[in-house]
């Protein structure tokens, strides 16, 4: 069965803090996250916010209780400002793909948007407060081996962390994916070569060529899933020997009518967003050409 959980409206626009979430409107929503029971996130991307799904209380299995929507960060600005302060003096600019810690006390955000953003941003939900993990602001892609809070990024779109406090995120623009160690905030280049294109599999993931990665996605032995985009594939990285191969996908962008067939001879134009399930290790992935495909 399918509904629709938030927003009401075709046209885009900004309304509903306070309200039903789907008495609320949205502008280019692009991920939503969140654990069983919990707060679920949205980014809504375009009003350069993130919007908070609140369960109420009450309901029943055949009434469930009704979501209620706020803004956690974001005041509609295009930029990206508020570092060190509370989220609710902070703007936010573009904001793609989130993950969120286990502890449910971090939310990481993919700042995409502009020449002002550029950033992955980290919101304390305890104490409602933001600060910048990775990103100067300025688009490039530079900095490994160094403090992530001042290496260039270029058009972060993915955010996706392990259990062993590793975060990864792709670079749309620069075709790469980098990796940030939250013990030590050094980071590193995971996947790509910084060259966007399609140089084949089964080869070191720092020699292989992605192009415009897009969401990430890991299971729980690490092994780390990118949509690469205009490859048309799923790719997966081996966390025990860094190689990269292609999960699903056949690099062409013809008819996805062909379910059933070896994830590998499958079409996946233009992937965008990923979600593992883990207690299946179903892989969702969402298609431009309109479609939700499982693998």
């Amino acid at each position: 069965i399918i509904e629709t959980v938030a927003g009401y409206s075709s046209t885009p626009a900004f309304s509903g803090d306070g309200q039903m979430a789907t008495d609320a409107e949205l502008s280019s929503p692009t991920s939503v996250l969140g654990f069983e029971d919990s707060t679920i996130y949205l980014s809504d991307s375009d009003n350069n916010r993130i919007r908070e799904l609140i369960h109420s209380i009450g309901g029943t299995p055949m009434e469930p209780p009704s979501l209620f929507i706020e803004t956690l960060i974001g005041n509609g600005t295009s930029s990206s400002t508020g570092d060190d302060g509370p989220i609710s003096a902070a703007t936010i600019h573009g904001p793609m793909q989130t993950w969120l810690d286990s502890s449910q006390t971090y939310l990481y955000i993919a700042e995409y948007g502009g020449d002002t953003a550029h950033r992955v941003r980290r919101v304390d939900l305890f104490s409602h407060t933001v600060t910048t993990l990775a990103g100067t602001g300025f688009g490039g892609s530079s900095g490994d081996g160094f403090a992530a809070s001042s290496a260039d990024l270029n058009g972060p779109h993915g955010v996706w962390g392990n259990s062993v406090d590793e975060l990864y995120i792709s670079e749309h623009t620069s075709g790469q994916v980098r990796v940030v160690s939250l013990s030590s905030g050094i980071i590193e280049k995971y996947a790509g070569t910084g060259t966007l294109g399609y140089n084949g599999d089964n080869i070191a993931a720092t020699s292989a060529q992605l192009y415009y990665p897009a969401y990430l996605a890991g299971d729980t032995a690490g092994n780390l899933f990118i949509a690469d985009n205009t490859n048309h594939r799923i790719r997966k990285i081996s966390y025990s020997t860094g190689i990269i191969s292609t999960y699903a996908g056949d690099g062409l962008t013809g008819s996805v009518d062909n379910d059933n067939a070896v994830a590998t001879a499958g079409n996946v134009p233009y992937p965008l967003g990923l979600f593992l399930l883990p207690s299946t290790n179903d892989l969702y992935i969402t298609s431009a050409w309109h479609q939700v495909r499982k693998v």
